[in-house]
């Protein structure tokens, strides 16, 4: 692996750097032999931007050559956000967890996206690794970190599953042809 530096920002992207996880998302989906998704950078634009602009967006990166090698973001949805945007059931999910409380911070990740020529390197694990300790020191009360993850995506899972995720047992449909599910995933810090 090259030398890599890891960044944290909580703010607004520069349009650098904007453009930089366009290219690395758009290019990621194209080649990739799960995805083959041909976007234009205008549909990766319209998938991404609303994203940015979650309550409690953050962003970690990792770099290489003072270049965006591979990103992970997540936002800070209330149960009441969780519920309208992913449904009943997941919600209902995360309250019945052993110990979870209204003090407990709920954290949707978004996104583990690794450049194409920077996959395989360990980079997803990385970035997991790293905003597991960002909550841990962040949320002494506790954080739950909920996800989706297509059943199919085996590298992505392969190392969410080292960094101690856990499959809630909640299944939906992927808009995938032909049909795939997705699988919602949690992991608790800190309760």
């Amino acid at each position: 692996m090259l030398e890599t530096e890891k960044s944290f920002y909580n703010e607004r992207l520069s349009d650098s750097q904007r453009e930089r996880l366009i290219d690395i998302y758009q290019r990621a989906f194209k080649e990739s032999p799960i995805w083959q998704e041909d976007l234009t950078r205008e549909t990766v634009r319209q998938r991404l931007n609303p994203q940015f602009i979650k309550p409690g967006f953050c962003l970690i990166v990792i770099e290489q050559q003072k270049q965006i090698a591979a990103a992970l973001w997540f936002d800070t949805p209330t149960l009441t956000e969780l519920e309208a945007e992913r449904g009943k059931q997941l919600a209902d999910y995360a309250k019945q967890l052993p110990n979870f409380s209204s003090q407990i911070k709920i954290i949707w990740e978004r996104e583990v996206i690794v450049a194409p020529e920077s996959q395989r390197q360990g980079f997803a694990i990385a970035l997991r690794q790293s905003f597991i300790e960002l909550l841990k020191t962040n949320y002494p009360a506790g954080a739950l970190i909920l996800t989706r993850m297509r059943n199919n995506n085996l590298g992505i899972i392969k190392g969410a599953e080292k960094c101690g995720y856990q499959r809630t047992g909640i299944e939906t449909d992927s808009n995938w042809r032909p049909p795939m599910k997705n699988s919602y995933w949690f992991k608790k810090i800190n309760f």
